[in-house]
């Protein structure tokens, strides 16, 4: 079984609170939404104004249903991730601070070629070894620690937790359904797990 992305701890917030106040426009006047819940007009409006083309602003309601998880993937896979604005980290693994203690064969993917490994492997040792027998600069092991760091592969996997909204899933999901990298793909299978899924994919439920 391949190590390609996984995710856990999966939260959303503010789904029925978002669905009535996607209806706000179209009030004269306002009503507390507390102890209220969706009914089938909240609904019906939510499918249409969640199905019109991104950019028209007629479903940014969406932006108000919340989701957190953690996220454990590729280095390469963040790089690309970063690249959406409502994409924020809460807080994930940090490489300066614990790489020369992380098992290595446990947190690269498979793809990650065993001699890339190793040399990674053999850059931790020269390091360590550095800092045990002492006597060395801080110039000398900055640079030993430069050569652990830049030799980490891209196919190094660290956990962080995530903060988005349905708004931007739907984008997301939108461009990356058909993406070639596998972590892609299972992510977009993940987005259609959560719940009312059909505001961000636009697969609408029958009634």
């Amino acid at each position: 079984m391949y190590k390609v992305l996984e995710i856990s701890n999966d939260k959303v917030h503010g789904l029925s609170d978002s669905i009535l106040a996607s209806g706000y426009p179209m009030q004269t006047e306002v009503e507390s939404n507390q102890y209220k819940i969706p009914v089938d007009g909240d609904v019906k409006r939510a499918k249409v104004l969640s199905g019109c083309k991104p950019g028209t602003g007629h479903d940014c309601f969406l932006k108000g249903i919340i989701v957190q998880f953690d996220v454990k993937a590729s280095e390469y896979w963040y790089r690309q991730a970063d690249r959406y604005t409502w994409f924020d980290y809460v807080s994930s693994q940090s490489k300066m601070h614990r790489l020369l203690k992380m098992d290595i064969d446990e947190n690269c993917n498979e793809w990650v070629d065993a001699r890339i490994k190793a040399v990674l492997m053999e850059k931790i040792c020269k390091y360590n070894q550095m800092v045990e027998d002492g006597g060395y600069t801080k110039l000398q092991l900055s640079y030993a620690f430069q050569e652990v760091v830049s030799n980490c592969p891209s196919g190094f996997m660290l956990t962080a937790r995530k903060t988005t909204n349905y708004l931007q899933l739907k984008t997301m999901y939108n461009q990356r359904k058909g993406h070639k990298l596998q972590e892609w793909r299972v992510f977009c299978e993940w987005v259609k797990t959560l719940p009312e899924s059909w505001l961000i994919t636009g697969e609408q439920p029958e009634n």
